[in-house]
């Protein structure tokens, strides 16, 4: 009886390092784990960005091919990106070839929104550089 009763023993000594164990299995990972939720959650929102910016490009290109003036152009780019980034994002509006000259009808007119990584994301969590410029370029034919 008594061998059975030291079996028992060193399975509960075995069952508490065990534990012990677990525990530090788990706090090694827990940081690897947040890390990759963190980069997760940074390039959602860098890919959200992205997304916003060439979707006011468009937008904006189609109101100024319509006729839309300046100030409607910007008025739609703050509809997309919303107020704060809009301010922060350089706009332009002109031809394909760099010139801001007004364009004729039928001819291909460019709209181009910059902004920074900083000014365009939400968090600090982002996968690139807080100085990047993100770029939304959208070329329409004026009507």
């Amino acid at each position: 009886m008594k061998g059975n009763i030291g079996r028992w023993d060193n399975l509960r000594t075995q069952e508490k390092s065990r534990r012990g164990s677990t525990a530090v299995e788990s706090l090694l990972t827990l940081p690897l784990l947040l890390a990759a939720a963190a980069a997760l959650v940074g390039l959602g929102d860098l890919l959200v960005a992205e997304q916003l910016v060439g979707e006011a490009s468009v937008r904006a290109a189609r109101v100024a091919a319509l006729g839309g003036d300046e100030t409607e152009v910007r008025q739609v780019v703050a509809t997309v990106l919303g107020p704060t980034r809009a301010s922060r994002a350089q706009v332009y509006i002109g031809s394909p070839n760099g010139q801001t000259s007004p364009v004729a009808p039928g001819q291909p007119l460019e709209v181009r929104i910059e902004i920074t990584v900083r000014d365009a994301t939400m968090t600090w969590l982002v996968p690139a550089s807080p100085n990047e410029v993100l770029v939304g370029r959208a070329v329409m034919l004026k009507e």
